[in-house]
């Protein structure tokens, strides 16, 4: 039923497909809200994000063993890594469910940094400003980690 997802990659999935957009979800309104007056900015940001899963999840049906659609697939905040068939088959999509939840985690802590960063002076600011340097890394790291691990082609089991 779930192919080839061990049972660690099948709660890595869960966890990256429910626990963690219901923590960086109020995480990015917070650093949107410090840093945007704009009213509907939370609602255009939402578009956006949807706009962009959505096209990379059609890219993904179409390209299933491309590693450049995988990671711009895993680019995104939130991502699918299973898809069923009109026929009740699933299909496995490349990447690492366990580095993506990674790349989720430091894009949590990158929009708590950038929420701290409004306001912030001198050395706090100077912290802050490394610390987001070193998340970027982690964060790209783990992103290429996450597209290019795990699985090498999709399997439909």
């Amino acid at each position: 039923m779930y192919g080839p997802f061990s049972p660690s990659a099948r709660v890595a999935v869960l966890v990256g497909q429910i626990v963690i957009p219901y923590l960086g979800g109020p995480l990015l309104g917070v650093a949107l809200g410090r840093w945007v007056r704009f009213p509907g900015a939370a609602f255009v940001l939402f578009l956006v994000i949807f706009g962009w899963v959505e096209l990379v999840t059609i890219l993904a049906l179409s390209h299933q063993d491309s590693e450049p659609v995988a990671v711009l697939r895993l680019l995104s905040p939130f991502a699918f890594f299973t898809v069923q068939a009109d026929s009740g088959g699933v299909t496995a999509w490349r990447g690492s469910p366990r580095f993506f939840i990674g790349w989720q985690f430091a894009l949590c802590a990158i929009a708590v940094l950038v929420a701290l960063l409004r306001g912030a002076e001198g050395r706090v600011r100077s912290r802050i400003i490394r610390a987001l340097a070193i998340a970027g890394v982690a964060a790209l790291i783990l992103l290429v980690l996450a597209g290019t691990g795990g699985f090498t082609h999709a399997v439909t089991a």
